[in-house]
């Protein structure tokens, strides 16, 4: 499947869902965390590219989050599982289950507590998470 037909198929549900649209950056915010959907191209050609999930922590940063490298917490997912490209339908269910398993600061803290957070988590976010009075 062609890079804009998913684009397409996933622009309105996740408009839906409360998330803006910025180039191929989707983010929500509510308040404490942004997160955030990218689709990143490859540079090994057109037909290739990668699924990006972040959360930013508002608290940490000192400027609205809009794309994927103000994250600190990201985990990344190939186009194809096992040989087979994601359909836009399962694609969306990774989204909402990313936002389920992570969607707010409570959720985010006690995974961080629970050794549970994404590998690609910095630092400075698992510092916060332990120590944030919620």
């Amino acid at each position: 499947m062609k890079l804009d037909t998913i684009i397409e198929k996933i622009k309105e549900p996740m408009k839906s869902n409360g998330y803006k649209k910025k180039n191929l950056n989707w983010f929500k915010t509510n308040g404490t965390i942004t997160l955030l959907f990218n689709i990143q191209k490859s540079q090994y050609g057109s037909d290739l590219w990668y699924y990006n999930f972040g959360i930013g922590l508002n608290e940490l940063k000192d400027k609205p989050i809009s794309c994927i490298s103000m994250c600190q917490i990201t985990e990344r997912l190939d186009m194809k599982l096992n040989g087979k490209e994601l359909s836009p339908d399962i694609l969306l269910k990774a989204i909402l289950s990313w936002e389920n398993k992570y969607g707010d600061l409570k959720k985010l803290q006690n995974k961080a507590f629970e050794g549970k957070l994404p590998k690609t988590t910095t630092r400075h976010a698992l510092t916060y998470l332990t120590t944030v009075k919620i």
